[in-house]
């Protein structure tokens, strides 16, 4: 399949049957995933599987507002460019479906309720009893057949495939593929071309009149080609210290951010980047394996005869074994520099375990869906400001002191710590749960963590604990000009939502951001009687119990008053 991405670049995908008969491991969704595309599937469902891949740039959405129980469709709206919507929708029929999911199938047809201005329907329908080129059915009135093909004019549907789509030697061809749309001027062209792999379903290339937009290509500074020279020259025209006389530390470093930024724009060129990745394993002589079996496939096409089908055969086994090959050859090459190019390793292993997506449309308060990526990043915004602590600042209790020479960082803080991890933790638990155990006793256990936990410190609180470990001057200044007056903003596709206040957390991803949060839980094993064991944000609270006052005390373990310092109130 990335064969034929590289040779039509199609901005969408439909595959049917993805899972093998009598398969003995399930897909995950990250082997099918492809770069720059939004991936719909069913793999989940209990059938043979089917992905629809949409270009990010179509903003592909899932449509919800079909009401069907049918059991393979999966359909998907796209902004158009004038501001209309494009419905794709992809459907699989089992030869053995019944009656009543037949009855589903054609009710999912009535699409035209949506009043969507494109409509574009696809996939293996399996009615090799409909003659297309003819509109008509080689079946009686009452067989599913021809209910089907009363079904799809009653939508008022239009079948652009012609061209038998299946075909195994020996036996006779016919059309089970088919494409239909709403509108007659809507398929400019269909192409059947070889299909993909050992398949004896051939492929179809379709296209599409629709107004789309443009790929986003985002400028970039290519440093590469900077002038060095010249970036010294307009630096060193600065005279930093009547620049930078009488400012304060945020203006200064704006004065200075704001030279360098000019420097960079008379001394580097911009790029365009055109969002195309490189094809991985795909080299070209495997490339050209394949652009040989698709040339065979035409030449079959045009003269049907035993020899030409056999030629065929033979460069698509021989295209399979090439793909195959340049696989696992990129895989092994990658593993045998995994040392010295680590970074090549994880991108690998990262692309065959996870799968990165857009943001679908989502719901606003009203009950309607977002139509814009600016709605979509104000609504994500609102949501992350909601979690903020609205801290009380009447209430603070008093945060307890650590001595001089006394350890600062508890003992049973296990995470972000140097020399600890989650082994040493849980070596430790499993101790204290041995010696419980050979004393004749069983073990309570509280496993605990803490919701939203680095957005939720509240900063008085933060600051006072921080000074109770001795933090003080202009280094407790810092933190607190480091906390206060934050603001964030969230991006989607380059677009910016209004900014927001951060009233409170800690800011993740920096390099003080989890000392704090270490530092404002540190007390909590002072302040909990059984033994706790912490791991960052996630805590084991556990103890023996041999007798029933053990069982009140492991119970009253969270019910001393100053675990409220913890809590934020």
């Amino acid at each position: 399949m990335k064969a034929l991405i590289d040779i039509y670049h199609p901005d969408i995908i439909g595959i049917t049957e993805v899972k093998p008969k009598n398969a003995r491991y399930s897909i995950q969704e990250s082997e099918l995933s492809l770069a720059g595309f939004e991936l719909y599937h069913t793999l989940n469902e209990n059938n043979r599987g089917m992905a629809l891949y949409v270009k990010s740039e179509l903003k592909p959405s899932l449509c919800d507002r079909l009401k069907t129980n049918f059991s393979e469709n999966i359909f998907v709206e796209c902004q158009q460019d004038d501001g209309n919507k494009l419905l794709v929708g992809l459907i699989y029929r089992s030869p053995s479906s019944t009656p009543e999911n037949m009855e589903k199938l054609n009710a999912l047809l009535q699409v035209s309720e949506l009043k969507v201005s494109h409509t574009l329907i696809m996939g293996d329908f399996n009615f090799p009893q409909v003659i297309w080129a003819e509109e008509r059915s080689e079946e009686r009135h009452n067989h599913a057949a021809t209910k089907f093909l009363k079904a799809t004019r009653d939508a008022y549907l239009i079948q652009h495939q012609k061209e038998p789509t299946r075909y195994r030697e020996g036996e006779k061809s016919n059309v089970v593929d088919v494409i239909f749309t709403n509108r007659e001027d809507m398929v400019e062209e269909t192409r059947t071309i070889a299909g993909i792999g050992n398949s004896d379903h051939f492929a179809l290339v379709i296209n599409l009149n629709c107004t789309v937009a443009e790929p986003s290509r985002t400028k970039r500074f290519n440093f590469q080609k900077t002038d060095v020279e010249k970036l010294k020259e307009v630096l060193g025209q600065v005279v930093w210290e009547e620049e930078l006389a009488n400012l304060s530390a945020k203006d200064t470093w704006e004065k200075i951010k704001q030279h360098i930024n000019d420097a960079v724009n008379q001394s580097t060129p911009m790029s365009q980047t055109s969002g195309k990745k490189g094809k991985g394993w795909m080299d070209k002589d495997t490339l050209e394996t394949v652009r040989r079996k698709h040339r065979l496939f035409r030449k079959w096409q045009a003269n049907r005869n035993e020899v030409n089908y056999k030629a065929y055969i033979k460069a698509r086994n021989q295209a399979k074994v090439a793909c195959r090959r340049a696989q696992q050859a990129q895989e092994a090459k990658v593993a045998s520099e995994a040392k010295t190019n680590p970074k090549a390793f994880w991108n690998c292993v990262k692309s065959k375990t996870k799968t990165k997506t857009g943001v679908a449309d989502l719901k606003k308060p009203d009950g309607t869906k977002t139509t814009t990526d600016r709605e979509k990043a104000d609504l994500l915004n609102q949501f992350f400001q909601s979690v903020f602590t609205q801290e009380d600042v009447g209430l603070i209790p008093e945060a307890p002191t650590y001595e001089y020479g006394e350890v600062l960082i508890s003992e049973e803080q296990h995470g972000i710590v140097p020399g600890r991890s989650t082994i040493t933790q849980l070596l430790e638990v499993m101790d204290i749960r041995t010696n419980i155990i050979d004393e004749g006793g069983s073990v309570d256990v509280v496993y605990m963590d803490y919701q939203k936990a680095f957005d939720t410190v509240p900063h008085r609180r933060l600051i006072e604990k921080v000074k109770a470990h001795g933090v003080g001057g202009k280094v407790l200044g810092w933190i607190q000009d480091f906390l206060n007056e934050r603001r964030q903003t969230v991006v989607i596709n380059g677009i910016h939502s209004q900014e927001a206040d951060v009233t409170s957390g800690v800011p993740q991803g920096s390099v003080l951001g989890p000392l704090l949060f270490v530092i404002f839980i540190n007390d909590l094993p002072r302040v909990v009687k059984s033994a706790v064991k912490m791991f960052a944000d996630a805590q084991s609270c556990l103890g023996g119990v041999i007798s029933p006052k053990d069982t009140r005390t492991c119970k009253m373990t969270w019910t001393n008053s100053r675990c409220g310092l913890i809590g934020g109130s």
